[in-house]
């Protein structure tokens, strides 16, 4: 090569890393989300899970997901959960819609609010608050306390299908 095409070609070299490592930074900034909610806007800041983590349910119908939600972060983070009727760090509560399954999922430098049209709608804001922790926290050492920083974040989302499944004809 001489010294007039290497010129261009370091420049295009040098151009093509720098997108790619810009690119794979800013996908560690914020998580990938399965399946991709209807809406999503990210937040500067962060919300820390403390060591003591108050769950709360706004209607008692919700009890046993806050449950769920306890037995996930004591699991996955180490800290103590407590669960109780009313307001926590996060909030489950009801705001019935004609949608079905319907959520709002708001992370914030106060806590975490989790609404839904229905106690699926909850459920599934509770399996995509889950993807917003760090990916080490489902494969470390269960119980054992490790910071848990979560991204500021406003999620709304509904299902696309009425169900959701694999089906296998093995034939």
């Amino acid at each position: 090569m001489n010294t007039h095409t290497a010129k261009p070609f370091l420049s295009l070299l040098l151009s093509v890393v720098a997108i790619v490592f810009g690119s794979l930074s800013s996908s560690a900034q914020t998580p990938s989300i399965i399946p991709q909610p209807d809406q999503v806007e990210w937040g500067s800041g962060s919300y820390e899970l403390k060591k003591t983590v108050t769950v709360g349910f706004l209607s008692s119908s919700l009890r046993p997901a806050a449950d769920y939600l306890q037995q996930l972060l004591e699991r996955t983070t180490g800290s103590k959960v407590k669960v109780k009727r009313g307001s926590g760090n996060i909030t489950l509560r009801l705001a019935p819609q004609e949608v079905q399954s319907l959520y709002s999922l708001k992370v914030g430098s106060q806590g975490v609010e989790i609404v839904g049209s229905d106690y699926q709608g909850v459920v599934s804001a509770i399996a995509t608050l889950r993807q917003l922790m760090p990916a080490s926290h489902e494969t470390d050492a269960k119980g054992v306390r490790r910071q848990t920083v979560l991204p500021e974040v406003s999620i709304v989302d509904r299902p696309r299908y009425s169900w959701r499944g694999l089906e296998l004809d093995v034939s």
